[in-house]
């Protein structure tokens, strides 16, 4: 007989499909979040989409976090170092991942994007000093050789082709999205999600202000409205990833943060007709198959270095 969770309502679905669930709507969600800037007829400059998402996402948040305030009195929070940093680390993320989706194929730049996980693994070896072991070795080295395959097999058309300047920037992203992860393992067991998400949302839209006043404002809201849509987007989709990971185990849900390559290959095939080569779908088997293996690893570890 199949277990039910004590205290939860007879009709409520068990704790890890609402995981996967959420988990799945946030795949979703983030992966509209870089679609729209393709949808607008003249979309402003990279700093402008990036102020705009954080800026939406902010306003979006602080009712919650105001009317959460007055319910139960101060959201738990620790310092800002911690905050500027992962704020500084999302913008350089946000700020490549945005170019990238606009000059190549958003399955080619998201999958690039996804060597993060492997890049985690190297900055937590250098900074927290882990310990990596062969077979996690394995795993980066496959992953990052599906990112440059992706890139491009010629060394001569980095600097010639926009193509790959775009799958350089998506790999820049994934170094920043690691360096994102690292500081959320700190601030995550000092402060309330609320807190991280207001915090990240309300410092990178500042930031990102203060940079995009060295570039031209954007004129006409009728050009690039279906921009104004990321922040909020973002906003949900950050909510649904946090209620996810309160649900169950970063390792558990780690197979469907692969899943954000297939949502955004439907929309890059559907919306914008974007067929992947032979090679970007080499490259991506590749960094998926990096990914397995360090699931793999962490579902079966070895002692005493997995």
């Amino acid at each position: 007989m199949a277990q039910v969770n004590q205290g939860a309502p007879g009709w409520m679905l068990p704790s890890h499909i609402r995981a996967y669930l959420w988990a799945l709507l946030s795949g979703v969600l983030f992966s509209l979040v870089f679609a729209f800037p393709r949808l607008a007829e003249s979309a402003p400059a990279v700093a402008w989409i990036v102020f705009i998402r954080y800026f939406g996402g902010f306003l979006m948040i602080l009712p919650v976090g105001i009317y959460y305030r007055r319910q139960h009195g101060r959201i738990r929070q620790s310092g800002l170092v911690g905050h500027l940093a992962r704020a500084g680390a999302g913008l350089g993320a946000a700020f490549f991942l945005f170019y990238a989706v606009q000059v190549v194929p958003m399955a080619t730049a998201i999958s690039v994007s996804m060597t993060d996980g492997a890049i985690c693994l190297v900055l937590a070896s250098l900074i927290l000093k882990e310990k990596i072991g062969p077979r996690r070795a394995v795993a980066v080295a496959v992953s990052l050789a599906g990112a440059i395959v992706i890139i491009d097999p010629s060394v001569g058309a980095i600097t010639a082709s926009t193509g790959t300047l775009g799958a350089l920037a998506a790999l820049a992203a994934a170094v920043f999205i690691a360096f994102e992860s690292i500081t959320y393992r700190y601030l995550a067991t000092r402060e309330s999600a609320l807190s991280i998400v207001l915090h990240l949302n309300g410092i990178s839209a500042l930031i990102a202000f203060i940079v995009a006043l060295n570039f031209e404002f954007p004129k006409s809201i009728g050009e690039y409205w279906p921009i104004l849509f990321m922040g909020p987007l973002g906003a949900l989709g950050q909510l649904a990833n946090v209620r996810a990971y309160a649900l169950q185990e970063a390792s558990f849900l780690a197979p469907i943060h692969y899943a954000g390559l297939i949502f955004s290959g439907l929309i890059g095939y559907f919306f914008f007709a974007e067929i992947p080569t032979l090679q970007s779908l080499l490259g991506m088997g590749l960094i998926l198959l990096g990914a397995a293996i360090v699931l793999y690893v962490k579902a079966h570890p070895r002692h005493p270095n997995p």
